[in-house]
C-alpha cells in the first residue's frame, strides 16, 4: 500500500504525460501527427511505433496487475494470520481478564487505529483496505483489431495517393497534356476570320484551364519548370493571341457594319425630295464621307489590312460622293445659272459694258491680288480707253459644286484688245479659278482665287 499523496502525484504525472504526448514535445514536434495537409495524420511508420508502445504499456500494465494480485493475496494471507493470532490472544485473555478481551476484536482495533490516525495530517493518511484485484481493470483494452483496421486504411490510402505523388514528382504530365489541348483550341481562334461565338468559347476554354491549374497552384504543388507550369504558360500565350484576334474581328465587324448602316442613311436621304432639314444633314455627311474616304480613316485602316468587306464599303462610299454633291447642288447655284453668268460676262466685255461687268461681281468681291471692285472698275476704264474692242474668250470651262450655294469655276481665258485707229493689238492669257454663288437669288462671282480677268 502507498500513501494517498504519493498516489495522487503519480496520477498527475500520468495525466501530464498523456497531454504532452497528444500536444507534442516542447520542441513543437508531434509524435503521431503530420503538418502536411496532403498526408494523413498517421503514417504506417508512426502507427507501427504507436502499436509497439501500446503493446509495451499493455505488458507493463499486465505485469503491474499481476504484481498487485500477488501483493493482495499476501495481504489477505497476513490479514487471516493476524485474525487468527488475535483470536487466540483474546481467548487466553478472556480467561484472565474477561473485560479486556473486547479490545482485541477487529472492529475495535480498527476504531482505535482510526482515532490514532486522525491525529496525523490528512496527507499522511494510510489506506488499510486495498481493493480486490477483481474490481480493477485487467490490463488495457485489446486494441489489436483497431490497429489492424487503421493499418489497412492507411495501406488503402497510400495505394490511392501514390499515383498522385508520382504525378507531382513528374510535374503533372497528364494535366499538362490537357492544358496543351486547350491551348490548341485557343490558338485556333488566332487565325480565324469569324468572331461569331469566339468570346464565349474562349471564356469557357479559359475556365477549363483554370480548373485544371489553379487548385494545384493554390496548394503549392506547382513550381517553375514543371511540365504543367510550362504548359500553362503556352496556354496563356495562345489564349492571349486568340483573344486579340477575336477582339480585332469584333471591332472590324462592328465598325464596318456601322459604316454600312450610315451609308444606308445617306441612300435614304438621297431618295427623298430636297428639303431644308435634309440639306443641313447632307452638308454634314458630305464632310464625314470625305474624311472616311481618306487612307487614315478607320475604314481605310481595314482596307490596308486587306479586309474585302471594308474595301466594298469604301467603294460604296465613293459612289455616294457625287450623288451627295448633286443633292446639295439642287439647293444652290445650278450649272445653267453659272453658264448664263459667264455668258453675260463675255458679252458685256465685248460691248465694253463696264457697268454690267461690275454688276456680275459680288459687292465684296476680291481678286487673287487683293483687288476689290473699285480697282476692277479703274482697270476696265483704262482698258477701254486704250482699246475700242476687247474680246474675252473662255475655254476648258469646268464647275465643281462646293455646297453652301457655291461652286468653284475653273477655265482658261484669252483677252484680246484692238485699237483700229492706232493699229494696236494686245493679247493676254490666264488660268482663272473663281468661286461663284447666289446673291439675293442671282448668280454672281464671289471672289477670284487665281488668274487675271483684265488687260494690264
Amino acid at each position: 500500500m502507498e500513501p494517498h499523496h504519493q498516489r495522487g502525484n503519480r496520477q498527475d504525472q500520468a495525466h501530464h504525460r498523456r497531454a504532452r504526448h497528444q500536444r507534442g514535445d516542447r520542441t513543437g514536434r508531434h509524435t503521431y501527427w503530420s503538418d502536411d495537409p496532403d498526408r494523413p495524420r498517421h503514417t504506417l511508420e508512426t502507427l507501427r511505433e504507436a502499436r509497439g508502445k501500446y503493446a509495451e504499456r499493455d505488458r507493463n500494465a499486465a505485469q503491474g496487475f499481476n504484481d498487485y494480485q500477488s501483493a493482495w493475496n499476501q495481504y489477505i494471507r497476513l490479514e487471516r494470520e493476524l485474525s487468527g493470532q488475535i483470536a487466540r490472544i483474546s481467548s487466553e485473555l478472556n480467561d484472565v481478564a474477561p473485560g479486556q478481551s473486547v479490545y482485541l476484536q477487529e472492529d475495535e482495533l480498527f476504531n482505535q487505529i482510526t482515532t490514532w490516525e486522525s491525529r496525523w495530517p490528512a496527507s499522511n493518511h494510510w489506506y488499510w483496505s486495498p481493493p480486490d484485484p477483481q474490481d480493477l481493470p485487467a490490463g488495457w483494452p485489446n486494441a489489436g483489431s483497431l490497429f489492424e483496421q487503421m493499418e489497412a486504411a492507411l495501406n488503402a490510402y497510400e495505394a490511392k495517393i501514390r499515383p498522385f505523388r508520382q504525378e507531382v514528382a513528374n510535374g503533372f504530365p497528364k494535366r499538362a497534356a490537357q492544358l496543351d489541348g486547350l491551348a490548341g483550341q485557343a490558338r485556333a481562334y488566332a487565325t480565324t476570320n469569324d468572331a461569331t461565338g469566339g468570346e464565349s468559347a474562349l471564356g469557357e476554354i479559359n475556365r477549363k484551364a483554370n480548373d485544371i491549374y489553379l487548385p494545384l497552384a493554390s496548394n503549392g504543388h506547382i513550381t517553375t519548370g514543371m511540365p504543367i507550369f510550362l504548359a500553362m504558360q503556352r496556354f496563356r500565350e495562345a489564349h492571349y493571341l486568340g483573344s486579340m484576334r477575336v477582339g480585332y474581328l469584333r471591332n472590324r465587324d462592328n465598325q464596318i457594319g456601322s459604316y454600312l448602316s450610315w451609308l444606308d442613311l445617306i441612300d435614304a436621304l438621297l431618295r427623298q425630295p430636297p428639303n431644308p432639314a435634309g440639306r443641313e444633314r447632307a452638308r454634314e455627311w458630305q464632310q464625314e464621307l470625305e474624311r472616311s474616304l481618306q487612307p487614315h480613316s478607320y475604314i481605310g485602316y481595314y482596307v490596308q489590312r486587306g479586309e474585302t468587306a471594308a474595301n466594298s464599303a469604301l467603294n460604296r462610299g465613293r459612289a455616294l460622293q457625287p450623288k451627295l454633291a448633286a443633292y446639295l447642288a439642287a439647293f444652290g447655284i445650278s450649272n445653267a445659272q453659272i453658264q448664263g453668268l459667264y455668258q453675260s460676262f463675255v458679252d458685256a466685255y465685248g460691248r465694253g459694258d463696264i457697268r454690267t461687268i461690275l454688276g456680275l461681281l459680288a459687292s465684296d468681291w476680291r481678286g487673287g491680288d487683293g483687288a476689290d471692285t473699285r480697282d476692277a472698275e479703274d482697270t476696265l476704264i483704262n482698258s477701254f480707253k486704250v482699246f475700242d474692242r476687247i474680246q474675252y474668250r473662255i475655254s476648258g470651262f469646268s464647275v465643281q459644286p462646293l455646297g453652301d450655294d457655291q461652286a468653284q469655276v475653273s477655265y482658261s481665258v484669252k483677252i484680246i484688245g484692238d485699237n483700229s485707229r492706232q493699229r494696236l493689238h494686245h493679247e493676254e492669257e490666264s488660268q482663272i479659278v473663281e468661286i461663284v454663288g447666289l446673291v439675293d437669288g442671282k448668280p454672281r462671282i464671289l471672289r477670284t482665287i487665281s488668274g487675271q480677268q483684265w488687260l494690264r
